[in-house]
């Protein structure tokens, strides 16, 4: 925090950097969560035959991701949904984690239509894409991605009993800036994640249909 703009600004510099330093730690931890989930969901949750009693369930490979579009994306969860009913997991407490590009495929699908998403106003109006068959979605631009051997998204569902998650800011400091005047801020986080049953998490591998 430079001198000058604290004693220049009518604005908590203090308290904005500090903010910003908080998002950045919960961006970091997110990434590394989601690079890490999908290697160890169970095999009957994932890949091209998921379903613990169908195995016919396409939730996509590295090679041949699932391809999306407006029209198709909401069967994703659907499936995703059967993926975790074959496993006995409980319908309350389910989750999936989306990229930006995937969110903007179900505002365009069908559920953009108040009455068929059963909600009382549009997604279109609101923004908030919410429950997909008993599933909260949210929006992440961490979820991993590869470019070979297909451009693809691994997008990780399940339940909230799959995963265990524990963090603890263990210390926050102010120090003099050595290159300027003024004073920097810095924290100490740790943290640790487990995916404890990995029946309960599943990864689907998908990518944007090309434009026809």
């Amino acid at each position: 925090l430079s001198t000058v703009d604290s004693r220049q600004s009518d604005i908590d510099m203090a308290d904005v950097f500090a903010n910003d330093g908080s998002m950045q730690l919960r961006i970091a931890v997110d990434a590394d969560m989601l690079e890490t989930i999908p290697a160890d969901v169970s095999a009957d949750n994932s890949g091209a035959t998921a379903g613990a009693i169908s195995a016919d369930l396409d939730m996509g490979v590295a090679a041949t991701p699932r391809l999306l579009d407006s029209d198709n994306v909401v069967e994703l969860f659907t499936d995703m949904g059967q993926v975790l009913d074959e496993q006995n997991v409980s319908d309350e407490g389910r989750w999936a984690v989306v990229p930006a590009w995937l969110t903007n495929l179900i505002k365009n699908s069908d559920l953009k239509i108040a009455s068929l998403a059963g909600d009382g106003t549009s997604i279109l109006r609101n923004g908030k894409v919410g429950m997909i068959d008993r599933m909260t979605l949210f929006m992440s631009n961490n979820v991993l991605r590869q470019v070979s051997p297909a451009v693809a998204s691994y997008v990780p569902f399940g339940h909230s009993a799959g995963l265990t998650f524990a963090a603890q800011i263990i210390e926050c400091q102010m120090i003099d800036n050595p290159n300027d005047f003024g004073y920097l801020i810095r924290g100490l986080m740790v943290y640790g994640y487990e995916v404890i049953e990995p029946m309960y998490v599943g990864t689907a591998i998908v990518a944007k249909a090309p434009a026809t």
